[in-house]
Formats: structure tokens, C-alpha cells, sequence
């Protein structure tokens, strides 16, 4: 029993030192397409731009900026975050979050292939409150410091 506790301390111990200490700033999670829009579908020829919120969630804009939609896949992927580009893969031209519909990440051949999961069209107010929820912490402006004031008179010559 005493060796039970041991172990449970030290993985107690060794998670506070894995932070410094410090707790762990939680994000709150993000809702899932059903929640953020209506179910909707787009061509897969129509994506134009997207903005990864996570390891499973993004925002793809089909045909424009004015069309937004919010796409959940599976399994997270840490590659995704780091995406430039991305290809989807539909059963018959459209996505709409069906069985089989893939999204890659990456070049070929090792490009990842994830299962997308959801697809809901954004409102306006739903993709406003996911790109602020995708946003890290605010980063105060830099201001400058008081610095050394120099004086300048005209009227003495400068010494050296």
C-alpha cells in the first residue's frame, strides 16, 4: 500500500515539474460543427483559404472569406497545426462530413490522411467567436522606457 502512494506522489511531483510549477493555462475547448453552425456541405474545388484552430478543428472558406465553414476530422493530428497546405479527398466532389471523406496533410507520399468527421456553415457570430477563441492571450505593445534626455543648447559650444 505504502509503495501505491510512493509511486502516486512522485507522478504528482514530476507533473508540477514538468510546468515549473506553475498551472497549466486551459483554452477552452472548442464546440463541435453541430454546435457552432447548421450542417452544410462544399465543393471540394471551392476551398480557398483555411485557419487551423487546433489538432481537429478548421475553418475552410469555400469559394471566399464571405463562406465559412467549420470541419472537425479525426484522429488529432499535430501536423495540422503546422499545415500550408492541404487537399481534400470527397466521394463525389462535395464534403459534407460523410463516411469516407478524407482531408490530407502534407506532400505526398507521406501526406496524413485524416477522416473528416463534421462540416457546419459558419455564421457570422459563430466564426467570430472561433477565431477569438483560436487567438492566444493578448500581447501588450512594447512601450518605450524613459531613456537619457540629452539637453541641447544652441547658444554654448560643445566641450570635449
Amino acid at each position: 500500500m505504502k509503495t501505491g502512494i510512493t509511486v502516486l506522489a512522485g507522478c504528482l511531483l514530476a507533473g508540477c515539474a514538468a510546468t515549473g510549477g506553475q498551472p497549466a493555462v486551459k483554452k477552452a475547448p472548442i464546440p463541435p460543427p453541430s454546435a457552432t453552425g447548421k450542417a452544410a456541405c462544399f465543393y471540394a474545388r471551392q476551398a480557398q483559404n483555411f485557419r487551423v484552430l487546433d489538432r481537429s478543428n478548421l475553418i475552410v472558406y469555400a469559394p471566399n472569406d464571405a463562406n465559412a465553414y467549420h470541419v472537425r476530422v479525426s484522429p488529432p493530428s499535430s501536423e495540422l497545426r503546422f499545415a500550408e497546405s492541404l487537399a481534400f479527398l470527397p466521394a463525389d466532389g462535395r464534403l459534407c462530413g460523410y463516411a469516407g471523406e478524407r482531408l490530407l496533410v502534407g506532400r505526398a507520399p507521406g501526406a496524413e490522411r485524416l477522416a473528416i468527421l463534421d462540416i457546419s456553415r459558419l455564421t457570422p457570430e459563430s466564426l467570430a467567436a472561433l477565431r477569438a477563441d483560436s487567438v492566444g492571450p493578448e500581447v501588450p505593445a512594447a512601450k518605450p522606457g524613459p531613456g537619457a534626455e540629452v539637453e541641447k543648447n544652441s547658444d554654448k559650444p560643445v566641450e570635449k
